[in-house]
């Protein structure tokens, strides 16, 4: 894994809000905002961000929330906050009303877990791996870092933000390096991968510092972000680095493709129920199993598990596997998704009556999007990736990298 957000729910209590404040170097101007007195006309949720200089800890984030509960009557709500209730407010004897009533506050922190557990490696490549003794580990160095950030809080409060368990996971980035060793099949992949999701997944990706990757891939919703890309780009577009921590990040990074899912708050419930979670623990994600199953199972979806060939072996498979009648629509599904450039355009226009002649044969071919995947599904089940390699790039087959997610895991399963 790469990075992870854990968020901890902390008490308003003024003087530890203010102490938070001045340690976190909160501008007066900017302050004011975080008082712990209630004031229901001001309902409004208050972000600040603080970048402390602590191994591994990217961000932490302190937010102001206004909190609501549910009142039977407006003297309850008087007696409670001691404020009138709003004069439009509709009270049901049964089902009450939801109205804001004290403000909460919670601390966020943005964690690289492998630079905290090696500190001494201010830059590199390597991700975390959650087996038992890296988890132990970092939940070993977790109260180092969390002093580092807070010092100066009273041993109650500090106590608290120091024990991992205390603190529930807002966000996690399970991460894979996929290395190759010759550089140019690298490339190769990269450009397979652009065109294999049925989704969109050309799209610029914003990541740290507000850049943008624009041969990225990339899908995503609510609850998760896949990407995959080329790690040696990545940090040659790192502008803080200095001459020589590029020059040894880029030669660690050579023939590298990362493959990342980003799974949001959202995607994290999703994860809970998968998994038979009961809460959000943070603990309880570092964990190899889920790891593992969350990285193959959107590789499967997104990139897809089959080998990729060029047209002429691909072809050759078809023949091998299918009558006559079945591989020529399986070859023109094949030779469409190449003139499209990717499977969501290709399903696209076939969906769409077909108005793309295929060049080589001079058909145009349409039909149902359920027939469109179920040619898919017929082409995967003879191990091909519905992509082509492209006759510009010499090359006849290249093995799925996905083998290495497998390969790291049962190697690390086995050693646990």
């Amino acid at each position: 894994m790469h990075t992870f957000s854990i968020i901890q729910a902390i008490v308003a209590d003024n003087n530890l809000i203010n102490s938070l404040l001045q340690i976190m170097e909160v501008e007066p101007e900017i302050a004011v905002h975080f008082g712990t007195d209630f004031d229901p006309s001001d309902t409004s949720t208050h972000s600040y961000y603080y970048y402390p200089k602590v191994p591994g800890v990217n961000c932490v984030k302190l937010t102001r929330s206004t909190r609501k509960d549910k009142f039977y009557s407006a003297a309850q709500y008087m007696n409670i906050t001691v404020f009138d209730a709003p004069a439009d407010t509709i009270f049901d004897e049964y089902k009450g009303a939801y109205l804001p009533c004290y403000y909460a506050f919670s601390i966020q922190l943005e964690i690289n877990p492998y630079k905290v557990t090696h500190p001494q490696e201010k830059h590199t490549i390597e991700l975390f791996t959650p087996i038992k003794t890296n988890v132990e580990a970092f939940e070993e160095a977790f109260p180092t870092m969390i002093n580092s950030i807070f010092q100066g809080i009273d041993c109650y409060h500090l106590n608290l933000l120091a024990n991992f368990r205390n603190w529930n996971m807002r966000r996690i980035d399970y991460s894979f390096n996929l290395r190759f060793e010759d550089a140019s099949i690298r490339e190769i992949f990269h450009k397979m991968v652009h065109k294999t999701s049925k989704h969109i997944r050309t799209t610029p990706v914003k990541v740290k510092k507000q850049k943008r990757y624009e041969q990225s891939a990339a899908e995503k919703n609510k609850s998760y972000k896949v990407i995959c890309y080329d790690k040696q780009k990545e940090v040659k577009e790192q502008d803080h680095l200095t001459s020589d921590n590029k020059r040894t990040l880029l030669a660690s990074a050579h023939g590298i493709q990362r493959y990342e899912v980003q799974i949001g708050y959202n995607g994290i419930a999703s994860v809970m129920k998968r998994y038979g979670l009961p809460d959000r623990s943070a603990y309880r994600f570092l964990s190899l199993d889920i790891a593992y199953h969350e990285l193959i199972g959107y590789y499967t979806k997104t990139i897809g598990v089959e080998n990729f060939y060029n047209r002429h072996e691909a072809v050759a498979i078809i023949r091998k596997n299918y009558k006559e009648a079945m591989a020529t629509k399986l070859i023109d599904i094949l030779q469409l998704i190449a003139q499209a450039r990717g499977v969501d355009k290709a399903k696209k226009q076939f969906t769409s009556g077909g108005y793309h002649p295929i060049k080589i044969s001079n058909k145009t071919i349409s039909g149902s999007s359920s027939t469109f995947n179920s040619y898919l599904k017929k082409l995967k089940s003879v191990g091909i990736n519905p992509v082509l390699i492209a006759d510009v790039d010499k090359l006849v087959r290249l093995i799925n990298p996905v083998y290495q997610i497998h390969d790291a895991y049962n190697s690390l399963r086995n050693a646990q």
